[in-house]
């Protein structure tokens, strides 16, 4: 069932990924991206999941999820390189996920402070922040300020 949907999202994309980018390369191709991974993940999805994506950079793993899980989850895609974003969110909307995942323009890290984006030609995957130089400016937010619920217990995305 999986190939089935990811096939189907491949041509869905038409021109959104780039089949000479290093990271989007493999799911053009084939529809698929980190099969091993992706089968992990998808044995531990449990209806009703809150998921945090850091690093959503096209949505792969979003989507994965929120399809595997038929929108019955929380989707929250952190992705704070721009053009990553935009490829993100973009589909998101081919996949009529609008509902379900919230794609968050934050760069999430272990304390906040400014940084910068450090990207990669060729490989969007490999775009990373950087405390001290890059090539595009950026706030980091600290991961916990984001989170609300008890510990041990299922987080959400505390609403500001």
């Amino acid at each position: 069932m999986l190939i089935a949907i990811w096939k189907s999202y491949a041509e869905a994309c038409d021109g959104n990924l780039n089949p000479s980018d290093f990271t989007q390369a493999e799911f053009f191709w084939t529809g698929l991206r980190d099969a091993w991974d992706t089968y992990h993940v998808v044995r531990l999805l449990r209806p009703g999941s809150a998921i945090f994506d850091v690093g959503a950079n096209f949505g792969y793993y979003s989507i994965v999820a929120c399809a595997e899980l038929n929108g019955d989850c929380e989707v929250y895609a952190f992705e704070p390189n721009t053009p990553s974003f935009a490829r993100l969110t973009q589909n998101i909307q081919l996949n009529g996920f609008e509902g379900q995942i919230r794609a968050l323009r934050i760069a999430l890290s272990d304390t906040s402070g400014s940084g910068w984006m450090v990207e990669h030609p060729g490989n969007s995957g490999d775009a990373r922040v950087n405390r001290t130089c890059g090539t595009q400016p950026i706030s980091l937010t600290y991961f916990g300020s984001v989170l609300c619920g008890k510990p041990g217990r299922a987080h959400r995305l505390c609403q500001n």
